[in-house]
């Protein structure tokens, strides 16, 4: 077996599949970091602040935290489509919860079924309180 002098060492940590498991490993450390510190939204409470705006809180929970994001002048919820191609040549749909404001549009939750009991129900509360924050 030939010995590797310093210069080929160097090329084979330069190697591709050194660099490809390197981006592996980025990816597992995101999503860590997501799964341990941010997490995924489990309730959305909205007030009216005066007769023409809206807040709703955001409460994210993690495994080691929770936390609360404040979105102002919320104008409404959609249900967003969202096709990606899959690794066989078809197409997966995703439907996404997006709350609309005046800041911007954020996602709240996202579902692998349209026709979801939970996805239906929380458009219909939600934009219910928005059209008529009496009523609730």
């Amino acid at each position: 077996m030939p010995k590797l002098s310093q210069q080929n060492w160097r090329s084979l940590i330069s190697n591709r599949h050194l660099q490809k498991w390197g981006i592996y490993w980025l990816v597992l450390l995101l999503y860590l970091c997501w799964l341990l510190w941010i997490g995924e939204p489990i309730e959305i409470t909205c007030q009216k602040v005066d007769s023409n705006r809206i807040d709703c809180t955001l409460t994210y929970q993690a495994l080691l935290r929770s936390s609360k994001q404040e979105i102002r002048d919320i104008k409404g919820m959609d249900i967003d489509t969202r096709v990606s191609s899959s690794n066989d040549g078809g197409s997966t749909s995703d439907y996404v919860a997006v709350l609309r404001s005046k800041s911007g549009d954020r996602d709240i939750k996202t579902y692998s079924n349209r026709n979801d009991p939970e996805l239906e129900m929380l458009n219909h509360r939600l934009n219910k309180f928005i059209k008529n924050p009496e009523e609730n």
